[in-house]
């Protein structure tokens, strides 16, 4: 083939003085005929830099330098013309007026299913037109300048970082409050015999991840802190010292950008401070100059996953850390995949323990320990009655609403409000909603969807459902809102959520608060719930709704009447002492006289501060906090007499300690009512113990016990053991339904008076003491005299305040108080079983066996509600 000369000489000719040129071509120079290809060559090398060309769908770049003068000769590839040919493409740099030349190849990668260096073509997939054009490049391309980095890094990346870091959680700076959680991740291990291979549990610290390079897939629970712990990493990430490897952190939250690599890239660039001069974010990217962590990964969104997989594989020098709440199989040799040849190291965030709460409580203000602990207990108490898991945001949420109010004692309704607006305000997009539909409105609305939920006997509704409820809402009205944008509103702020396909409230409080508020404002739905058959299905509605009422005296009544016409027919044929809950003054718990070795180990392990001490580092440490992962609602039928009135015992309660305007006199009236309730089911739980010991399960009043002890223990010493501890946990329960700061003076009348039955004033104590109040130990010495006599109860009683003395760090005064009682009681005790028949001091082993026992069994029964929470 041949083409004019003149033909090239006038295309050339019309080229400005000055501006290099390009001749652009589709055959290679050898497909043209000898002699005319041989002048088309010389023009080329002579007036332009380079001739461009493809035709054999192959790259192929050449430098020809000749008499006429030099040229770069670079064939391009195919774009695409199959799956198995080689496809690609080519970017051309130039400094035409040194005549040098790169060229950066890339190609199509099947297996990957992406493109890049086509170290095939050339070495690093890159071609320079000479020696000193590569040089030009290194030195005129921009370096990594660490001292430049460095300086933007301290200066602009590591404040940005923290700023979106705390305006992502609370009001502290993030490194108050970030703990440690910890990680787990199973590795396997080459056995000696080389035969076979075991898992095993690696543990894994905050640090290792931040000094490693390796990718990470982290799983953990709801809301247990990956928000916060990816924050922190990135900033921990920051301030590595800048070498070679040194990476740009960027956090991006999975529901932030759409289901394409593009969004991902546009995403990322914004969630990143502007790079220092010179600095490209796609260079950034394709050398693996950046970090990217992704929260809150649902792998269950196929299509948003898969454009995570796609970028993953677009940039593999780059590190990931991904965090999921997407449930994973737990196994070394099964390692999910994100994208093909990208390695991820999974481990799995460990849950929270009690020590962990207690150090995000101190991280948040300058306590004393004895407040700390009380904060805990509180913590601990309200989430289990509240049905909330204990993480990292649901402890920090509630420390900060509990801070708030330090002064101020807050019910549970008010928590809960207080809980929701706070959730409101750290995860709701208010682009949504326009800001006249107000918190009043969204509360209002919620409350509408709740009574439509209770009145069908239901917890979730489609879509659909949920869009016509909100629009019958608005129509009801006259709103002219979205509600489509209202429902994707609440879901996003975390009030609903999108479960199975279906629509519910995200915890089972947001569900029930929203109940109680429409009681409080809706006459006909509140007769509704209160209705003869249906009341009991609703106990922690009704709790939350007398919370926010304060002041229904005639419900309290209409429910208090019912608890005491209940108890007249269960214990109408019983002995008069059980009648008036006063059988524990009398009881005798099984082997009385194996006692002395505990209670004197107990008396000598109080009088040391070092054993104190280890004894509560043991329960703090002592294995993970309750789940509370489920929040459906079980509807209890109570179809036993037997389970109708413990469910009323709870109930009236739970009434009684919210509805705080009822008169004093009622008040006190009610709450001997109660206590005694409590006392009964005691001695009902201690009439069950021969079938607990052998069963080692009983199911008493719809509350199942487990018992949990040693197999090497006797039948008679698990009976012993859980005959002393019975009273205490029953009274945990007590306070967990009727304690709070404002049936103080209530619960407190009566103790240390003769008049008052003393098993009343131990169950008095029990629930002050759950309360932590501020003269513990001068109650505890009225308690303790009113108590003296009875064995058994002073049993009870040094028991209770073992674990008072481990659960709080009391000044050195109240702890005295309560070493001086102890060791009375224990004096007392043995002086009387003494003069009867000489027993062997205790040695130290056995002193050191008891305590362990019960350091390690503090709560010795594994109390769970059968059809609902306590």
């Amino acid at each position: 083939m041949c083409i004019p000369e003149a033909f090239l000489v006038d295309a050339l000719a019309m080229v400005p003085p000055g501006v290099p040129a390009l001749v652009v071509g589709h055959h290679p120079l050898s497909w043209f005929e000898r002699e005319n290809g041989k002048r088309i060559r010389a023009l080329i090398e002579k007036s332009s830099i380079a001739y461009l060309y493809g035709h054999a769908h192959e790259a192929h770049p050449n430098v020809i330098v000749g008499p006429a003068g030099g040229a770069a000769f670079l064939q391009a590839g195919a774009l695409f013309e199959g799956r198995n040919r080689w496809a690609g493409y080519s970017i051309i740099v130039t400094n035409p007026n040194e005549n040098h030349f790169m060229v950066k190849f890339r190609r199509w990668v099947e297996p990957r299913r992406v493109f890049a260096d086509a170290t095939d073509v050339a070495e690093g997939g890159a071609f320079y037109s000479s020696d000193s054009a590569k040089a030009y490049f290194a030195a005129a391309l921009p370096k990594f300048d660490k001292v430049k980095m460095d300086a933007w890094r301290t200066n602009v990346l590591t404040p940005h970082l923290y700023e979106s870091a705390n305006s992502a959680i609370s009001g502290k700076h993030i490194d108050q409050i970030f703990i440690d959680p910890g990680f787990e991740k199973e590795i396997h291990l080459k056995k000696e015999s080389d035969e076979k291979l075991g898992p095993r549990v690696s543990l894994v610290k905050f640090r290792e991840i931040i000094h490693d390079d390796q990718n990470c897939l982290i799983s953990a629970r709801q809301e247990s802190g990956k928000t916060t712990f990816l924050n922190k990493t990135a900033i921990e990430l920051s301030k590595k010292n800048i070498d070679d490897n040194w990476s740009i952190p960027v956090v991006l939250h999975f529901s932030n950008f759409k289901d394409n690599v593009n969004d991902i890239k546009r995403k990322l660039r914004q969630a990143m401070p502007d790079l220092p001069e010179g600095y490209d974010f796609n260079d950034a990217l394709e050398s693996g100059r950046i970090t990217v962590l992704l929260d809150d990964v649902s792998f269950e969104r196929r299509e948003r996953k898969s454009s995570i997989n796609k970028f993953v594989e677009l940039y593999p020098k780059c590190r990931f850390i991904i965090a999921t709440s997407t449930a994973l199989v737990d196994s070394a040799g099964l390692q999910p995949e994100i994208a093909p040849g990208v390695a991820f190291s999974k481990m799995n965030m460990r849950p929270m323990q009690k020590k962990d709460v207690l150090h995000l409580i101190e991280k948040h203000g300058d306590l004393a320990p004895l407040e700390a602990d009380q904060l805990l207990e509180r913590l601990l108490r309200d989430a289990r009655t509240l049905n909330v898991p204990v993480t990292a945001v649901t402890s920090t949420f509630l420390i900060e609403i509990f801070m708030a109010n330090r002064d101020t004692p807050i019910d549970m309704a008010n928590l809960i409000e207080r809980y929701i607006d706070l959730v409101l305000e750290r995860f709701a997009s208010e682009e949504l909603i326009p800001g006249s539909f107000n918190y009043k409105n969204k509360i209002d609305l919620l409350s509408y969807l709740a009574e439509f939920l209770v009145k069908n006997d239901a917890q979730t509704f489609s879509d659909s459902d949920a869009v016509n409820l909100i629009e019958e809402y608005l129509n009801k009205y006259g709103f002219r809102f979205n509600a489509h944008k209202l429902l994707q509103y609440f879901v996003e702020s975390r009030i609903l959520e999108l479960s199975g396909g279906r629509i519910r409230f995200r915890l089972r409080m947001f569900f029930e608060w929203f109940v109680a508020h429409r009681m409080n404002v809706d006459n006909e739905f509140l007769t509704f719930i209160f209705d003869d058959q249906r009341f009991l299905y609703y106990p922690n509605e009704i709790s939350l709704y007398c919370a926010l009422n304060m002041r229904d005296v005639d419900r309290l009544d209409w429910i208090f009447e019912k608890l005491e016409t209940t108890t007249k027919e269960i214990w109408a044929n019983e002995p008069k002492e059980s009648r008036d809950a006063r059988s524990l003054e009398s009881y005798v718990a099984p082997h009385p006289s194996d006692n002395d070795d505990d209670l004197r180990a107990l008396a000598e392990s109080l009088a040391s501060p070092e054993e104190v001490e280890r004894a509560r580092e043991a329960i703090l440490e002592g294995g993970d906090l309750e789940d509370f992962q489920d929040q459906s609602i079980a509807r209890a039928a109570h179809a036993d007499i037997n389970e109708r009135w413990i469910a009323l015992l709870v109930l009236t309660s739970a009434m009684l300690k919210h509805l705080e305007l009822v008169g004093n006199d009622r008040k006190k009236e009610v709450l001997r009512g109660v206590l005694d309730g409590w006392l009964r089911f005691t001695a009902m739980s201690l009439a069950s113990l021969p079938v607990l010991v052998e069963e080692r399960k009983v199911v008493i009043n719809g509350i199942i016990y487990r018992a949990v002890f040693p197999e090497n223990l006797s039948s008679g010493e698990v009976a012993r053991r859980l005959a002393v501890t019975l009273p205490s946990a029953v009274g945990r329960m007590a306070a967990r339904v009727l304690g709070t700061e404002k049936l103080q003076e209530q619960l407190r009348d009566g103790i240390g008076s003769p008049n008052e039955p003393v098993g009343r004033q131990f169950m008095r104590f029990a629930v002050l003491s759950d309360l932590r109040t501020d003269d513990l130990a001068d109650l505890a010495v009225k308690v303790g005299g009113s108590l003296e006599g009875h064995d058994y109860l002073e049993d009870v009683l040094v028991r209770k305040l073992y674990e008072i003395a481990i659960r709080y760090r009391l000044p050195d005064s109240e702890i005295g108080k309560v070493r001086s009682l102890v060791g009375g009681i224990v004096a007392a005790q043995q002086g009387v079983r003494n003069a009867v028949s000489n027993r062997r001091a205790v040695t130290s082993s056995k002193r050191a066996k008891v305590v362990d026992s019960l350091r390690k069994s503090r709560l010795i029964l594994d109390m769970q509600s059968k059809g609902q929470a306590e």
